[in-house]
């Protein structure tokens, strides 16, 4: 297996360890991440480390160190714009993911995608990744591109 990983800061992708990890982080909204990015890679595979790194309060910027924060990748999502409703197909056991908060950071949480999900190269997927804390809650949906890591 390989790991992939995205730095999403500087966008430029390179290989290091046997996982795939991919940094998130949210445009705007009441919590956010220190990086907008609108879409992720995931390695068919391998298990895929999954992370939103510099989670703040958009009130002050403090860094959000106490959020629940869960995954789900779906096939055929779409989120009505009105309701928050979606619809499209989980993706089974990649659904409701913890992501964890990574001690001692600021604002960094983690949490993996397994290898064990069935990705096909030809769907068109979104990770939908919801952060709550407090009264506030944040949905990011990231397109989701599929690469073969199995050759």
């Amino acid at each position: 297996m390989r790991f992939c990983t995205a730095d999403v800061l500087w966008n430029r992708p390179f290989l290091e360890r046997s996982e795939s990890i991919a940094r998130l982080a949210a445009a705007s909204g009441v919590v956010e991440g220190n990086v907008a990015m609108s879409s992720i890679t995931l390695e068919r595979g391998s298990d895929n480390l999954v992370e939103w790194a510099g989670m703040t309060e958009s009130s002050g910027g403090a860094y959000v160190n106490g959020a629940t924060v869960t995954m789900t990748l779906y096939s055929g999502y779409s989120r009505s714009a009105t309701t928050g409703a979606v619809s499209g197909t989980p993706v089974s056991g990649a659904t409701s993911l913890p992501l964890s908060y990574v001690s001692g950071s600021n604002g960094t949480y983690q949490g993996v995608i397994p290898s064990t999900v069935t990705l096909n190269l030809e769907l068109d997927y979104t990770l939908q990744i919801t952060a709550t804390h407090g009264a506030y809650s944040r949905v990011r949906a990231l397109a989701a591109t599929v690469i073969d890591g199995t050759t």
